[in-house]
């Protein structure tokens, strides 16, 4: 999806509210930013650093953890679809156009590793009626 100003594509990142579990932020933000639901593994596939600018111009340094969703529903109208663009492609794909390096690179290794399989594999098996968060796997 693209960011707000509709000049980079990225990933959906946001901030957890107070309590909030990673995996519980990456599914609602997944949810408001590209109009996408699905279940959420707990186990991060990987990071990526970045300077976050706020509205007010300061710049915060960001970690973010990004989560594996395995999606059950694409909705036709969601809460961002005016400010951002959404595009399924291969991850292949999605790291040459992402505008960020680091995201980039991620997303490489993600494809070039089969865990995505695995983990999508152990969500369908572990898979209630509902879409949620399933528990990591020891």
């Amino acid at each position: 999806m693209t960011t707000r100003k509709g000049d980079r594509w990225g990933l959906p990142k946001g901030w957890p509210k107070r309590r909030e579990a990673f995996a519980t932020a990456a599914m609602r933000e997944a949810e408001e930013e590209a109009g996408v639901i699905g279940t959420v593994h707990t186990a991060p596939v990987g990071s990526f650093t970045y300077a976050k600018t706020m509205r007010k111009g300061y710049v915060v340094p960001s970690h973010v953890f990004v989560f594996a969703l395995q999606v059950l529903e694409t909705r036709e109208t969601w809460r961002e679809q005016k400010t951002r663009a959404r595009k399924w492609m291969p991850l292949t794909d999605a790291a040459g156009l992402v505008g960020d390096r680091d995201v980039a690179r991620l997303l490489a290794e993600i494809a070039e590793d089969d865990a995505l399989d695995a983990l999508f594999a152990e969500l369908d098996a572990t898979r209630a009626d509902a879409p949620g968060i399933q528990p990591a796997s020891s």
